[in-house]
């Protein structure tokens, strides 16, 4: 039975794909009207990628394993598309076609909006060849159950979309942009564990600031993905100024 969770945390069941894209084009008009016109071509696609990731019940469970975080290497991107393609999104199939590509993506909004989970797939898999993606990925029982996505400013143009985050003098700059962890294995410290990772690569690149961008507003536990700011205290981050929706936060990196 298809099902689809939405970023806010209503979840949505129907017996037929042809059903619940219905429910779901009914969702977004009410609650997220804010997104703009939805193409039917967008919603089929959304209930199709749900189809092939990992069923969800909605329930937390134990890790199967120690976690070992490893930065990303091109040996890596087989790993890396399986999460994506099956795991990183079983409860935010809406999002499902980011592939973690929107912060390296150098286009607009509007360019943006109309790209395809196929495109966006293969142009991060190629800038991962080219070492164009830094990254940090959580292990357990030798499946990845997390991703963390940290690199030099410079290597992410997609923060420049938002006015609030544009600045003009990022040299030294770090940027932790994005945490994916599994649905059920969430709240046991795997985001936390990617963020001391992220922060020991960033310093090994002699990169003497890490900043990140937690949301100032409640969201569900896949709208957090910057990370809540809760976590970015607790590692010794500081906030160093308000940005509309959310606040950037920086700790320095003797």
């Amino acid at each position: 039975m298809p099902v689809v969770h939405c970023i806010c945390g209503e979840r949505m069941e129907r017996e037929s794909g042809d059903e619940l894209r219905g429910i779901l084009r009914s969702h977004i008009e009410g609650k997220h009207a804010d997104w703009g016109d939805v193409e039917e071509g967008e919603l089929l696609e959304v209930v199709s990628r749900a189809s092939d990731m990992e069923p969800w019940d909605g329930r937390r469970k134990p890790l199967p394993g120690p976690v070992a975080i490893r930065p990303l290497a091109e040996s890596q991107l087989a790993d890396y598309q399986q999460f994506f393609d099956r795991t990183a999104f079983m409860d935010n199939a809406i999002w499902s076609g980011c592939y973690c590509h929107f912060y390296s993506f150098p286009g607009t909004k509007e360019q943006w909006q109309t790209r395809r989970s196929a495109e966006n797939r293969e142009d991060q898999s190629e800038l991962i060849r080219r070492g164009r993606v830094q990254g940090y990925l959580a292990y357990a029982a030798g499946n990845v159950v997390g991703w963390c996505n940290a690199a030099p400013r410079s290597m992410l143009p997609g923060l420049d979309r938002e006015d609030a985050l544009r600045m003009d003098d990022i040299e030294g700059i770090g940027s932790i942009v994005c945490f994916v962890v599994a649905a059920p294995y969430r709240g046991q410290r795997v985001a936390k564990q990617l963020l001391e990772a992220a922060c020991q690569g960033l310093r090994a690149q002699a990169l003497t600031v890490a900043e990140a961008y937690p949301r100032n507003d409640e969201v569900s536990s896949s709208g957090a993905y910057h990370g809540p700011l809760s976590m970015y205290l607790e590692a010794g981050f500081e906030p160093y100024r308000e940005a509309g929706a959310w606040t950037i936060v920086r700790k320095r990196l003797e």
